[in-house]
């Protein structure tokens, strides 16, 4: 797990958390090292300048705790889980976040629900925070066939699709929204080429600082495979 400590002015243009985890899906299909580190460093500097969401209100003090089966907990905070990466085979799609110490909690403290488009993920009371993750899906799911394992500083969450396929995209909104407005990225094709074509998507769309560090990052993944960037 890398701690990614980059800084980015602005956004690029049309950029939302669609376009942050197609660049997190991409990551995971490389097979070249410093092109998956540059493209998870971006992902997450995007990821940093997108709007925060407001925090809940406080529950009434009279307000009783929900059932766990809502995955809610009234006059609880959590924080929004913004940052996970996910990849599919035909029969599932698995879904990793990254908490430090969270497989030292009871399973207890690991709450999932599931219905046959959306997954909720709740960690509670891991070093004195809540966490909470909640998706509404791309495609169907079978709930009753979807796990959840806590290991080594990562959470994954395996769902077994309700019918064999490519998903392409993880969420509702990113599957009813074009991921990416450039017609040259194709995901069906060569990660490694739509890869290529994002970075010089974001290098042409870069303002000098993008561009050093694109040209940067390029020099250091050109000798291993990949065309010259122009």
């Amino acid at each position: 797990t890398h701690t990614h400590n980059t800084h980015m002015a602005t956004l690029p243009v049309g950029f939302g958390e669609g376009e942050v985890a197609e660049l997190r899906r991409l990551a995971l299909l490389t097979e070249n090292a410093a092109v998956r580190r540059w493209v998870g460093d971006r992902a997450a500097a995007f990821e940093s300048l997108l709007p925060k969401p407001e925090a809940p209100a406080p529950a009434a003090a009279t307000a009783t705790p929900a059932s766990a089966a809502t995955g809610k907990s009234a006059g609880v905070f959590f924080n929004s889980i913004r940052t996970y990466g996910w990849d599919e085979t035909g029969s599932a799609v698995k879904l990793y976040i990254s908490l430090d110490g969270v497989e030292t909690l009871d399973a207890a403290n690991i709450q999932t629900t599931y219905t046959k488009d959306t997954v909720q993920l709740q960690v509670l009371g891991l070093k004195g925070q809540n966490y909470s993750l909640s998706l509404t899906l791309a495609a169907a799911i079978v709930p009753a066939e979807c796990t959840v394992k806590a290991k080594s500083g990562r959470i994954t969450l395996t769902l077994r699709k309700a019918a064999a396929g490519t998903w392409g995209s993880l969420t509702a909104a990113e599957k009813k929204k074009s991921t990416f407005a450039d017609p040259e990225l194709d995901k069906g094709g060569d990660p490694n080429e739509s890869l290529m074509k994002m970075m010089k998507k974001l290098y042409e769309d870069g303002d000098d600082d993008m561009k050093r560090t694109i040209a940067k990052a390029w020099t250091e993944s050109r000798d291993k495979k990949g065309p010259a960037l122009e």
